[in-house]
């Protein structure tokens, strides 16, 4: 939910004391609406400025991924360099805050700038103003003939209060705990930038998955009717049999109490001719949907195995990804073209699920190992395990915390990976490991450890079946 101006009163205060005295620099647009300041002190100031619950919060670190192109942050890195904030307030009596920023203009002379965003629901804005309050560039502007003229070089007028809007009491407002619930909500932030980098993607492997399980079906229905005919050469040999006593004229023929259609316009050797031609024609069919039902069925396996990687790869593989799917299409040839890193079965991971919901991506070999820790699943949260001192599979836990009876699952199959039935196993947060040298080699900050001396049976069942399935 949206803060009041209440609530956003106290914020404002609250990140005064945070702010003032200190530089924002390294301004950037994550996606569509969501900026970032990087703040002196390492931390950094959201603006998230989307539908419903527009919002500004202090979080820790930085959000994955770059910046992306865009006017307001080009423009706000050239006006804004390490500018030192020197006061925060609300405007207006509502839900507009106002950032005063002291900064160097090219020629290194101090000029004053006013950041000022608007937090209404549905309708927030960013606005960057000069010295005099005129507007230098903001994030959705208004034209000359609007009930507020809002663009270059007008001067800022905040918009008038709703007079319906009713002012809550902040007596509980708690700043810290508002910024725990913010910093909750970021996945959703990664979330909707991959929407938005690689939506085209998504909808192009969707749309390839759905055509090819469709050519699957239209071939499977092909094969059934075809299988329907491949007697028909027995009805054939039926009419030269009893050729005295077949007649075309009634429109069928008694073959041993059922009745098959004829074609009366014809004779009977004619109607036996069309059997056996049928009858070849089914085999054909047959023999060549065989080998085209094979091909749709690995066809639309690729691009399921492709969704699933995609749905975790990290940006620098959808990237990649992009690169490769986007261009095949405009050549027109993507079923020519596979995306080679993507595809690569030796790269492939292996999965496995609890039967409780829970899913475990493990690799077996270096290159498996690598394409999972460093390409696949890179969420943050997320546990890596691997056996202690030991070459072995690596494996994460697809969710941002584990408990006892998963970790105990998930060291069971990394023991089970090695051929081992009892041993030490480490584990930690993604976020803690760093790629070594070597393919599949991993640098851990820190990590905790558990001992297993017997394996758990329901892992154990899960890994024999996966074997069986390959």
């Amino acid at each position: 939910m949206a803060l009041h101006y209440r609530e956003l009163e106290v914020y404002a205060q609250y990140l005064a004391q945070q702010l003032i005295g200190r530089h924002l620099n390294h301004f950037l647009e994550h996606s569509r609406g969501c900026y970032f300041f990087r703040i002196s002190d390492g931390r950094r100031l959201s603006i998230v400025l989307e539908g419903s619950n527009p919002r500004i919060y202090i979080a820790e670190g930085n959000l994955a991924g770059s910046g992306i192109n865009a006017p307001i942050p080009a423009y706000f890195r050239k006006e804004l360099s390490n500018a030192e904030v020197t006061g925060i307030k609300t405007l207006s009596g509502d839900r507009i805050i106002d950032i005063s920023l002291s900064c160097l203009d090219s020629a290194f002379r101090p000029i004053k700038r006013d950041l000022v965003i608007e937090l209404f629901p549905n309708k927030s804005n960013l606005i960057l103003l000069d010295e005099e309050g005129l507007v230098l560039i903001c994030q959705k502007a208004s034209s000359l003939d609007s009930k507020r003229p809002l663009f270059k070089g007008v001067r800022y007028e905040a918009p008038e209060k709703n007079a319906g809007y009713s002012i809550k009491e902040a007596d509980s407002f708690d700043a810290k705990k508002y910024e725990e619930e913010m910093n909750a909500l970021e996945e959703s932030l990664l979330q909707k930038r991959r929407r938005e980098l690689y939506g085209e993607l998504f909808s192009l492997l969707r749309r390839k998955k759905k055509s090819s399980l469709t050519k699957q079906s239209k071939i499977e229905g092909d094969i059934a009717l075809a299988k329907k005919h491949l007697s028909d050469g027995e009805y054939g040999d039926f009419i030269y049999m009893n050729f005295e006593t077949v007649n075309p004229r009634l429109g069928y023929m008694d073959f041993y109490g059922e009745k098959i259609e004829l074609d009366p316009s014809k004779s009977a050797a004619e109607n036996a001719e069309n059997f056996y031609r049928r009858a070849k024609r089914a085999k054909a069919t047959i023999n060549s949907s065989t080998e085209n039902l094979n091909k749709a069925k690995e066809e639309a396996k690729r691009y399921d195995e492709a969704l699933e990687i995609a749905e975790n790869a990290d940006e620098e593989l959808l990237t990649e990804l992009s690169e490769e799917f986007l261009k095949a299409k405009k050549r027109q040839n993507a079923k020519k073209k596979d995306a080679s890193k993507l595809l690569k079965k030796g790269n492939m991971p292996h999965k496995v699920s609890d039967g409780k919901g829970t899913v475990y991506l493990f690799g077996k070999n270096a290159a498996q190992n690598d394409f999972l820790s460093f390409h696949l699943d890179t969420a943050p949260n997320h546990i890596w395990m691997h056996i202690k001192d030991e070459h072995g599979a690596h494996l994460i836990i697809k969710k941002d915390s584990a408990t006892p009876e998963e970790l105990d699952f998930a060291a069971s199959l990394c023991l089970l990976c090695s051929k081992r039935e009892d041993g030490e196993v480490i584990y930690c947060p993604h976020r803690q490991i760093r790629k070594g040298e070597a393919p599949g080699q991993v640098v851990l900050k820190t990590y905790q450890s558990l001992y297993l001396r017997h394996i758990n049976p329901e892992a154990r069942k899960a890994f024999e079946e996966l074997q069986k399935a390959e």
